[in-house]
This record gives C-alpha cells, structure tokens and sequence, in this order.
C-alpha cells in the first residue's frame, strides 16, 4: 500500500546518501578548483530536494521543511542573479584556486585552466548524474532535482528559471504553499487516493458494524444516495475491497457522510 509520507522520508534519505555526499571534495576530486561559491551552491541546491520531503514524522516537520526550502531558495536565486554575473564568478574562482594551488607548489603550471575546468565539469556531472537516480513525488521536489542536475551540468539558464519557478511557490501565502508542498504529481495521485479510500474504508466498516442490527434499505436515502451506499454496504460484506477501493475519495466520503448521518452524528 502506498504511503505518502514512507515515500517522502525515503526520498529525504536517498539524498542524504550518495548525492549529498558528491558535493564534497573528498569524495569528488575534481571539484577542488572551484572551492567556493560553486561547492557552497552544489551544498545547498541539493538539499532542496530534502527539505521538500519533509513530514509531521521528521524533524521540525512540514513547517520546517517549507521554511528551509524557502531560506535557500531566496539565498540561491540571489546568487545565481547577482549583477557581477554567477558564472563568471564560478569561472574566476577557478582560475584563483589554480594559481593559489601553484604558489603553494601543490601543483606544476603545466596544468592548463582548461584542464582545471574540465576536471569541474566531470565532477559536476558525477554529481548531477546522482541527482538523476532520485524519484520526485511532487512538484517541488521535482524541481529540487533539476535545479541540481542543472547546477552540476552548468546548465546557467536552466537553473535560474528553476529557482524561479521555486521562488514563485515559496513566496505563496503560507497555506498556498503548504498545498503545493504536499501535492503529489499525478502519476502518485491515483495510489495516494487508494492510501485515502482505505482509511475511509476501515471507518465505513466501524459504522457498519455499529448498525449490525440496522437493515440498510434503499428508503432510507434518497434514490441516487441509496444506490451509492447500498453498493458500498454489498462490497463491504462480500469483504470486496479492491472494487471500493477503486472509488474516488469524493464518493467514499461521500458515503461516509451519508452513514453518518442517518446515525445522527453517532458513529464518526
């Protein structure tokens, strides 16, 4: 059974792994020659994936989540819009890091600065190829990932409508955003509705269970709503729960609403 929140914390941790670790210069050499605003923006645009992720089971919960995605969106996009230029200074960084290497005598200046930024690049694709393997469950996520991928394949253009696009949504009011927080894409939507329908459904079955010595009939409802809950009482006694659940919310709610009432409010 799909479980939204499981999904989500999975997500949290599979960042914490590999990708996250990829940022660092220990574990991905190349990214030595540009120590500084590129590393420090490889840190925290790949934590937007997390801090989307999160729910009322992880620490600080969903509040705190939607707080921190908001912080390092803002302080991102300010950097990735500075007027000085963002890659260029990226790029310059470089070039100082190079010569800093070769006063220390840590390196001979046969290293070219194009060796030096190509070595930038591979490291950057290593760590956007891992950004790659992480499966989104909303939007913003979604976006996390590719605001990621786009940082490490230089992709300037791409990662500034990204954090954009970022920035709109956390800019919302508070329960707008929280909305687009927790909405899932659309390929979730349909199990995150079976997840929902068998929460009704276990309430539906207390109800029944409590009118056992009710004789559900049509005349009890009006023609249309007598229809809808006498094929949910019929599914529930043959113990058919995959034609329930393939309902809609709207419709088990709806039912529920029904029951509840006809038993004037005792039941829910």
């Amino acid at each position: 059974m799909f479980n939204w929140e499981e999904a989500f914390e999975k997500l949290a941790n599979e960042q914490r792994g590999k990708p996250e670790s990829l940022m660092l210069i220990d574990n991905n050499p190349g990214l030595k020659w540009a120590s500084g605003l590129y590393t420090w923006c490889l840190e925290h645009t790949g934590d937007l994936i997390n801090r989307a992720a999160k729910t009322e089971n992880t620490g600080g919960g969903v509040g705190w989540g939607m707080g921190a995605v908001g912080e390092k969106v803002d302080k991102l996009y300010k950097q990735a819009h500075h007027s000085y230029g963002f890659e260029k200074d990226i790029f310059e960084q470089i070039e100082r890091n190079r010569k800093f290497y070769i006063e220390k005598g840590e390196i001979n200046e046969s290293l070219s600065l194009e060796e030096c930024i190509d070595q930038v690049k591979k490291a950057g694709q290593i760590y956007a190829n891992a950004y790659k393997k992480l499966v989104p469950l909303t939007k913003l996520q979604k976006w996390g990932k590719l605001a990621a991928i786009a940082l490490g394949e230089m992709d300037w253009k791409f990662y500034r409508t990204i954090l954009y696009n970022m920035k709109t949504t956390v800019d919302l009011p508070d329960e707008e955003y929280k909305r687009k927080y927790l909405t899932l894409l659309p390929e979730y939507q349909s199990l995150n509705e079976s997840h929902q329908n068998m929460w009704i459904i276990n309430q539906l079955e207390e109800a029944f269970d409590y009118m056992t010595d009710v004789i559900i009939e049509d005349t009890m409802f009006s023609p249309n709503e007598g229809h809808i809950v006498l094929s949910v009482y019929h599914a529930l006694n043959e113990k058919n729960k995959n034609a329930l659940i393939s309902l809609s919310p709207k419709t088990m709610k709806h039912v529920a609403l029904l029951i509840h009432k006809q038993m004037d409010g005792n039941i829910f």
